[in-house]
């Protein structure tokens, strides 16, 4: 099984795009167990929050990747490639990124740190270049099968 595709961005911007956002769930457990990273105090339920939020995330992110199966690339498969609407593909064409945004976007509320939060927006920004790059390849791979796929499945949510 072919994991490692072409990338579909610049290829530093794909990598470090995809490092800054996986670094910025590191600091959760930072801050939990070691150092305190917080900008300024928030109250304890919104941490909870938060944590629940990166669950939620964890859990769609692996869902999604269990949907895909053989399908899963980093980056634009570069021989065949199944398309896949079952799952939570019925639902967003992108859940494994709505995963990661969960889980970015908690770690930045959760750390009230700017290191993070820039991370985090690094990350965001590139996964959508990296989600429209990839919207142009299903576009050209598969057609109106994708196409209509489209107008019956949201982007994200």
């Amino acid at each position: 099984m072919e994991i490692i595709g072409k990338a579909p961005v610049n290829k530093f911007v794909f990598i470090t795009g995809k490092f800054s956002m996986y670094a910025s769930w590191g600091f959760i457990p930072v801050q939990m167990f070691f150092y305190d990273l917080r900008l300024f105090q928030v109250p304890i339920l919104i941490s909870y929050l938060c944590l629940f939020f990166a669950f939620i995330g964890l859990f769609i992110f692996l869902i999604a990747t269990v949907n895909l199966g053989r399908s899963l690339r980093f980056g634009l498969p570069t021989g065949f490639t199944e398309f896949k609407t079952s799952g939570l593909y019925r639902f967003s064409r992108n859940p494994l990124y709505l995963g990661f945004y969960m889980m970015g976007i908690a770690s930045v509320v959760f750390t009230v740190n700017l290191l993070v939060a820039l991370l985090v927006v690094y990350g965001i920004v590139t996964f959508h270049k990296i989600i429209l790059a990839e919207e142009e390849f299903m576009r050209n791979e598969f057609g109106e099968k994708y196409n209509e796929y489209c107008r019956k499945v949201r982007r994200y949510i």
